[in-house]
């Protein structure tokens, strides 16, 4: 799924800095005349060369919001603890600039080797920016410069019109990276075709491993432009060197890919839900909370977690399912915990991505122009999360637990949803057969 595109680089190993600014970095340089072609992997991770450990970068983004301090914002990758300095290479027409760069590691890294963090490129003047940037290392006593292994695109996102800039509410979900050849394809289903009738426009994931089968559904989302996926060959060992497939990484790199693209992003997991108590969509459920609060500083909304073990027995209604409901958890189990997690704990939200700096797997890091989190109290809406008991075991379902069928308001139209999309993906996917007759005369 990679495009690998040329680009230039320099022909040495290490080039010598023939003169310095008073930062200590090489002069502007013009490089026509000193490059060789080689391979770039584009949209996928890249190496930073000359570091003492493994440094990668996959990203980069103009941020103009502070407008005496426009930047680049690289989403990269490096050691948690004695990370390498490194440099900005900036390429503008026919000459290349260094610029200081700034590391900040990202909030979440759980102390491992490995953290994801943002490489910080100052620009000197808003309206010149280049078209590409490199991460490099450059040694101010040697004056040498590694040559760069890496090129990225600088992409200017607020030049991105919004897909129907007619209608306020247009929410994409971020996904974490989809892993260990993810085979789950009725969950899969269900999860885009109950979140699009919760009023979802887009869906935005990683693929570091996807089976053939999931991989197929997928692609037919993509072609109707419901869904993108990027590629996420990340070349670091997951849990033993970073936080799940350096999933902080992927939040950040989707918040800032789609800010200018979407009025909301929801942050959630392919087993969660954010299901309204009062309204059918979350569009008309972020309108109840504008309207019946003081949102102008208001820039994320959490919600509270319920968990729906699925070691729990079916609902009993599911005794007379059709067999579309039976592969479908958020009909089948409706049993939930009765005591929600607090806020910020196991919490998934939605936020307005151009107020955001940085996001979490749980809350929002850091926000722009002093803007806040308004927790969302349970009876506007709750994140439904069907999994096993978190800790292993089956202790869990001895907690006390309620029957809670908010989603049945979905169950006609859920099935009709499924039966139409499994209909149209079984024969060029290869999908296991499901009894779709049930449906023909109710939809």
């Amino acid at each position: 799924m990679t495009a690998a595109v040329r680009a230039e680089a320099i022909r040495s190993t290490a080039a010598t800095a023939t003169a310095t600014t008073a930062s200590g970095l090489p002069e502007v340089v013009n490089q026509r005349n000193r490059v060789e072609e080689t391979v770039f992997n584009y949209g996928d991770w890249q190496t930073v060369n000359g570091t003492k450990d493994k440094f990668f970068v996959y990203s980069a983004y103009l941020d103009r919001r502070y407008k005496n301090n426009p930047y680049i914002r690289i989403i990269a990758t490096t050691k948690t603890k004695n990370y390498d300095r490194v440099v900005c290479l900036l390429y503008f027409e026919n000459v290349w600039e260094f610029v200081p760069a700034k590391m900040r590691l990202i909030s979440e890294h759980f102390n491992l080797p490995f953290s994801a963090a943002f490489v910080i490129c100052p620009l000197k003047n808003a309206t010149h920016v280049p078209a590409n940037i490199s991460v490099v290392v450059f040694d101010p006593h040697k004056r040498i410069y590694f040559p760069a292994a890496n090129r990225l695109p600088v992409l200017k996102l607020e030049e991105t019109p919004n897909i129907d800039e007619t209608v306020e509410e247009k929410i994409a979900i971020c996904i974490k990276p989809i892993h260990y050849e993810y085979n789950k394809i009725f969950q899969l289903v269900e999860f885009l075709e109950l979140n699009r009738l919760l009023g979802v426009d887009h869906f935005v994931s990683y693929n570091k491993s996807i089976s053939a089968e999931a991989t197929c559904i997928l692609n037919e989302y993509i072609g109707e432009g419901i869904v993108s996926i990027h590629p996420w060959n990340f070349p670091l060992k997951s849990q033993l060197e970073i936080r799940t497939e350096n999933i902080f990484a992927a939040l950040n790199d989707c918040l800032y890919r789609y800010m200018h693209s979407y009025s909301y992003i929801l942050f959630a997991d392919l087993d969660e839900f954010v299901i309204p108590q009062m309204n059918s969509t979350i569009p008309e459920m972020l309108r109840l909370l504008n309207k019946r609060f003081d949102t102008s500083r208001i820039s994320a909304y959490l919600f509270q977690n319920a968990f729906f073990y699925l070691q729990w027995e079916d609902d009993p209604d599911m005794a007379f399912a059709n067999d579309i409901e039976k592969h479908l958890f958020t009909l089948r189990k409706t049993r939930r915990r009765v005591k929600l997690n607090p806020h910020k704990q196991r919490s998934k939200f939605i936020v307005k991505p151009k107020n955001v700096m940085e996001v979490g797997n749980h809350f929002v890091w850091q926000f722009l122009h002093r803007q806040q989190t308004m927790n969302v109290l349970p009876d506007v809406a709750i994140l439904h999360h069907y999994r096993i008991c978190e800790f292993g075991g089956d202790d869990c379902i001895k907690l006390p637990s309620i029957v809670d069928r908010t989603v049945y308001h979905y169950r006609r139209s859920l099935n009709c949803k499924f039966a139409r999309r499994w209909r149209s993906l079984s024969t060029k996917c290869s999908l296991p057969y499901v009894d779709l007759s049930c449906m023909d005369n109710n939809c």
